[in-house]
């Protein structure tokens, strides 16, 4: 190595002295390069960098403070109930969203659906429901509207009087999604929507339309199976056979009393081969169904179960219903008859020996009293 070094000397001795200071000047330049490149220009850019990132940071560190302060602020506050937290949600987006908004709750969770909010409008009722109702936001969607699925959702609310409305709709006619809302009908601020989303396809047949539906929280045994075949003045629906499972909190949307009872529960759908004949206003009812009310619950009773009940409906030329009691400390019995077009039934409800103090408001509301007994009749 030093006898390479010294053959180096000698050959630089040797040089003019005008190429000498060429080559020292050369490789001068290239330390001064790698110097700048290595180590000035990696810290002139992080110096650069940190007036824009201490900036950032200070932001950060405010933002974090602020979210410590609510947080302080918001657990100060008393504890607020799911009812309580509803209506201060319910008053937030009507003062501050008003016909921009439908707002719809389901348990502890609520579904705002928006249509041309205001950013600032928007930005004040996020601020307003965190404080005021607890709630924070969990999942948002943003989609175009599709000219079919609005006239399919609006011929929904037509034929149910407005009980029942398809929203935030995907797909198309024949094949797509929504969720699905009940209400207590046009004008009504009562409503509930259902868990998750309900699919639907339409397929056509020969002289019939068979559809298939199917809701991600209540059909666990598969789609519910209809077939729709057109007739002069009505039309002919035939229901498979099927089991489907429902949350009782949803009958709280289609209002009086209902929304009063604000029942919880599960509702079990069962159809035998069932069959709809709708003909100029008129509907007639072969074959049956019953719907299984378990373990229903009531705000208007301190009991966790009230009880879990059955509703038997049989066709015929005058259909008839049959409500019984399967168990519980509320006994439920009844039957009705659809005559003209109308349901006239007549039941009562009762408390079990030793219920009475826990089930009175609630057979208050239920109907009209005699003695120990609530009577209920509607036509």
């Amino acid at each position: 190595m030093s006898a390479t070094l010294e053959s180096w000397r000698e050959s630089f001795a040797r040089l003019p002295a005008a190429r000498r200071r060429v080559l020292l000047a050369a490789v001068l330049a290239l330390a001064l390069a790698v110097l700048w490149l290595f180590a000035v220009a990696p810290a002139l850019r992080t110096l650069k960098r940190a007036g824009t990132q201490r900036a950032a940071l200070q932001r950060q560190a405010q933002h974090m403070q602020q979210l410590a302060a609510e947080a302080r602020q918001l657990a100060a506050l008393p504890r607020m109930g799911q009812q309580e937290a509803q209506r201060a949600l319910q008053q937030a987006t009507q003062q501050r969203l008003g016909a921009a908004a439908r707002l719809s709750a389901a348990g502890d969770r609520a579904t705002v659906t928006l249509t041309d909010a205001p950013a600032a409008a928007l930005a004040e009722w996020l601020a307003e429901a965190r404080l005021n109702a607890r709630a924070v936001p969990l999942e948002a969607r943003l989609q175009r509207s599709a000219g079919a699925l609005t006239w399919l959702g609006a011929l929904l609310s037509h034929a149910s009087g407005g009980a029942v409305q398809l929203l935030d709709a995907e797909g198309s006619v024949w094949r797509g999604s929504a969720r699905l809302e009940f209400t207590g009908g046009a004008g009504s601020r009562d409503r509930a929507a259902l868990p998750g989303r309900l699919h639907w396809r339409l397929t056509p047949g020969p002289g019939a339309l068979h559809a298939s539906v199917q809701a991600q929280c209540c059909t666990p045994h598969g789609a519910i199976a209809l077939a729709i075949t057109p007739r002069w003045g009505g039309a002919h629906i035939a229901v498979r056979e099927g089991h489907s499972e429902w949350p009782a909190a949803l009958l709280t949307g289609l209002g009086t009393p209902f929304n009063t009872l604000q029942l919880h529960g599960t509702l079990l759908l069962l159809t035998q081969p069932l069959s709809l004949d709708i003909a100029q206003g008129r509907v007639r009812v072969e074959g049956s169904a019953s719907l299984t009310a378990q373990r229903i619950s009531s705000r208007l009773s301190p009991l966790p179960a009230l009880g879990s009940y059955r509703v038997q409906l049989a066709g015929g030329a005058a259909p008839s219903l049959r409500l019984q009691t399967l168990e519980g400390a509320l006994h439920l019995s009844g039957s009705g008859q659809w005559s003209g077009g109308r349901l006239r039934f007549a039941g009562e409800a009762s408390a079990a020996e030793g219920m009475e103090a826990p089930l009175a408001n609630l057979l208050n509301v239920i109907g009209q009293r005699r003695g120990n007994k609530a009577l209920i009749n509607f036509s």
